[in-house]
């Protein structure tokens, strides 16, 4: 898709290209395969894995903001054993969230605090972070369901 600048915009002097060309990629490798190549100028929406591979690149920037995507364990919380919370409040407790942080997304991203508004968001609340307790999640009543 070609757009091109509106002549009669109301801001004078804007906007400063006098066009662009918007296209579409079957898939994030090909996508950044184009961006190698210098076939397009400006790529978004990487995942993780590939992102890595933007910084290697001659006069190429990579800039990672916060986004509105999240990856998320969900349990069915309707079936034995996972029904009873003290079940799923003993496994958030055993959970490595930077080593999951770090297998799932290389890293990028921000840990969770188990909902899913980013600080992408107005409505983001900060939590307090929880981090793996073993000793917690073994004393936990979920043993005696």
């Amino acid at each position: 898709m070609v757009v091109e600048r509106f002549a009669d915009y109301f801001r004078k002097g804007e906007p400063y290209l006098d066009g662009v060309t918007l296209r579409v990629f079957p898939d994030p490798v090909t996508e950044l395969t184009a961006f190698k190549s210098k076939e397009i100028d400006l790529i978004s929406g990487l995942t993780p894995d590939l992102f890595s591979q933007v910084a290697t690149l001659a006069g190429a920037e990579g800039l990672a903001v916060a986004g509105g995507t999240f990856a998320a364990v969900t349990l069915p919380s309707d079936k034995p054993p996972f029904n009873d919370n003290r079940v799923r409040e003993a496994l958030k407790l055993c959970v490595d969230r930077k080593l999951m942080l770090a297998a799932i997304n290389n890293g990028q991203g921000e840990l969770g605090v188990d909902h899913p508004v980013s600080s992408a968001y107005d409505a983001y609340s900060p939590l307090a972070p929880r981090s793996a307790n073993l000793e917690a999640a073994s004393a936990s009543e979920w043993r005696s369901c």
